[in-house]
């Protein structure tokens, strides 16, 4: 937990963010660095960094989306939320949270889904603003990304404190220099030290600000020589002489006044060195001298001014330090990061990219253009997506490269053109993710779904054998038979009975299905479940792939199991039945199913009238999702008197049903039909090319 006190004045928070000097200020690199990089470390689509003002937010950095406004009202804002802890804001669901379900960029473009932000708070405990990350679906940030997300809004904090440290010593540079200009009298309320030295180097003058940084008062400084306090060491000392004997070919011997000979024959000296003070302690202090000259031409003394540049010294090495962080986090990122020019040619490349493609800094900077990085068949096609990248400001792909010794890296790219004010195209920026492991895990997963293909096509072919078995069997008896009725009695019964077989059969794989591979697959996942925590980090990716594979193909077998017979129709009967298998058909196929029925809520029928119901209207929706190219479909049920009524019609691609039926491949229809009359009732079917298809049964509810 974060030991900062928030501070809750709104005015002195406004005021602290308003000394910034950074409102409708240009666009900075550091901050688009930190937007991108919080993106990345995050996988989230949607960055920014804002700061909050007294009724509107400022984004001064965004990454992921080009359109955004500069600034936006502050009430009902998710930052607004943020500055009111000290620590991190989280939404995992937007559309389900009460206070921002409502939100216009939830409930409209870009449909915000998740939002994780932290305050950007000073050492004061004032919140200025956030550094916040969005994305377009429900999720959590795990701890790692978390912590990242911190220390990233801690840099930004850095970078904003620091600029308020430049800003106060770029006005208080101003001051100085203006203040120069002023008499003698004046010197004395300057806060830098300004002293007059004479041309034995004897102070004559000595300002507040020359006391307080040498440590010494006025009264003891003037009439004595600067050399006598021993304030500039005499290595300094030294190395300046031999830089001005140097300078103006002196003999080595030759006197040499370390400071004046300079001014007196430049007019002017400027340097940056350290002095000790009084109690020993030193101070880097950055100086300059100017002579004083009489009427006559000649020196009357030198004008000196000092200044502790303590402060500033240190806040260049705050800031190389804070330099130092983002280059490291930037080229030990997870994940590739690259720009080209407008010629294509890579400006800018992390380590992680470099090492990817097996390429030193000094090869690849500058030297390498990304066209040569594809194969020779692909080049064309990388110029027409390079030029349409420069027109459309975004690109997100996945591409393969050719690294330098000649294997192939296929990469995720997610790319977006910085533009110049005048809408010029200026470099790119783009994250690249290496999808070796991804590639792998489908290529496992395509090799399981084809297996499960293949078994299930197997046992189809079961199925159809002993359907064909059977089929031969009644035809063999029907031409036994002499008498016309009993033939016909016969062969009814055979049908009935090649249904209840085929049912049986299903019902038997189904069983097998769900009890068997169901139970198995089950196990399966809670082993994985079981070894989650000794999975090492580096496959973490790969070992939640494989889980999802697991949950993909148990999702499968229900479905298949579900299908081949439906236990809602024997526990629920008929309208659940078809209710549950409508959803199903609806989330596989994509296809709307608009059902109405009448009559037939909370009724039970028997058994096998049920089971004809549904066998023809699966078969009949099976059809439509293989040949008629639609996005909708409608199913009706109703009860007319005696008679249970059905109709499945769709307007996509008809057929010629006379000619389906002579072909012989129609095995579906003659189902549909077989089972209708098995009913005793009938079963019809109408189909235009243009119009679409409409098949109708009308089945007697007694048997």
């Amino acid at each position: 937990m974060s030991s900062t006190v928030l501070q809750m004045d709104e005015a002195e928070r406004l005021a602290v963010l308003n000394e910034l000097g950074i409102f409708n200020s240009e666009p900075e690199p550091a901050f688009d660095d930190i937007t991108q990089l919080a993106a990345t470390l995050c996988q989230a689509q949607i960055s920014f960094v804002i700061l909050v003002g007294a009724d509107r937010i400022i984004i001064k950095s965004r990454f992921g989306i080009n359109d955004a406004l500069a600034e936006a009202p502050r009430a009902g804002s998710f930052c607004d939320h943020t500055i009111r802890s000290t620590e991190l804001f989280e939404i995992p669901n937007a559309l389900a949270d009460e206070r921002f379900c409502q939100h216009p960029q939830v409930t409209g473009d870009p449909e915000l889904r998740f939002y994780a932000g932290v305050p950007l708070i000073t050492q004061e405990g004032f919140a200025l603003g956030t550094l916040c990350i969005l994305d377009r679906k429900p999720r959590k940030l795990i701890p790692t990304q978390i912590q990242q997300l911190k220390i990233l809004a801690r840099q930004v904090i850095t970078h904003l404190e620091l600029r308020k440290s430049v800003r106060q010593l770029e006005a208080s540079n101003k001051t100085l220099e203006e203040s120069l200009a002023f008499q003698k009298a004046i010197f004395e309320s300057m806060s830098i030290a300004v002293f007059v030295i004479d041309g034995n180097s004897n102070f004559t003058f000595c300002n507040k600000g020359a006391e307080k940084l040498l440590g010494y008062s006025a009264k003891e400084l003037i009439g004595t020589s600067a050399a006598s306090y021993g304030f500039i060491t005499s290595e300094t000392l030294e190395a300046r002489r031999k830089q001005i004997r140097q300078k103006y070919n002196l003999p080595d011997d030759a006197e040499v006044k370390p400071f004046t000979m300079e001014v007196s024959r430049e007019g002017f000296l400027e340097d940056t060195f350290s002095v000790m003070r009084s109690d020993g302690t030193v101070v880097p202090v950055e100086a300059s001298l100017t002579g004083i000259i009489k009427s006559d031409g000649n020196p009357l003394g030198f004008l000196g001014v000092a200044k502790d540049i303590s402060l500033r010294k240190k806040t260049e090495e705050q800031l190389k330090q804070s330099l130092a962080e983002i280059s490291d986090l930037y080229n030990n990122a997870p994940c590739g990061y690259a720009s080209l020019n407008k010629d294509g040619i890579f400006i800018r490349g992390n380590d992680t990219f470099l090492n990817w493609l097996g390429y030193t800094r000094e090869e690849f900077i500058g030297k390498i253009k990304a066209a040569d990085l594809f194969r020779k068949e692909d080049v064309v096609n990388f110029y027409k997506r390079f030029a349409r990248l420069k027109r459309q400001g975004f690109m997100n792909d996945e591409i393969e490269l050719i690294r330098q010794d000649g294997t192939v890296l296929p990469l995720l790219l997610s790319a977006v053109v910085e533009y110049d004010q005048h809408g010029n195209f200026r470099h790119t920026r783009s994250v690249l993710i290496d999808i070796t492991e991804r590639r792998t895990t489908e290529k496992l997963r395509d090799e399981l779904y084809a297996a499960i293909e293949k078994a299930n096509a197997q046992l189809e072919e079961v199925v159809q054998k002993r359907t064909t078995e059977l089929r031969e069997t009644i035809g063999s008896l029907v031409v036994q038979i002499q008498e016309r009725d009993r033939a016909e009695k016969l062969l009814r019964q055979l049908s009935h009975r090649l249904v209840s077989v085929q049912e049986e059969e299903r019902g038997h794989i189904a069983r097998e299905l769900h009890d068997e591979i169901g139970q198995y697959l089950t196990a399966l996942k809670l082993q994985l479940e079981m070894i989650w925590h000794t999975v090492p980090e580096a496959h973490s990716g790969q070992f939640i792939e494989a889980q999802k594979l697991i949950n993909e193909l148990i999702v499968k077998t229900r479905q298949i199991s579900l299908n081949l017979r439906p236990t809602l129709l024997d526990d629920l009967g008929l309208l659940p039945a078809l209710e549950a298998y409508v959803r199903r058909y609806q989330t596989n196929t994509g296809i709307k199913i608009n059902l109405v029925h009448t009559g037939i809520q909370d009724q039970r029928f028997s058994p096998q009238l049920e089971l004809t119901v549904f066998r023809i209207i699966q078969e009949a929706l099976t059809n439509i999702a293989r040949y008629a190219k639609v996005t909708m479909a409608d199913v009706r049920l109703w009860v007319d008197k005696d008679y249970l009524n059905i109709e499945v019609q769709d307007e996509g691609d008809g057929f010629d049903y006379q000619a389906a039926l002579s072909m012989g491949n129609s095995g579906g229809l003659l189902g549909m039909r077989e089972r209708a009359n098995l009913m005793g009732g009938r079963l019809t079917v109408q189909s235009d090319p243009i119009d679409g298809t409409l098949i109708s049964a009308i089945l007697p509810l007694a048997e």
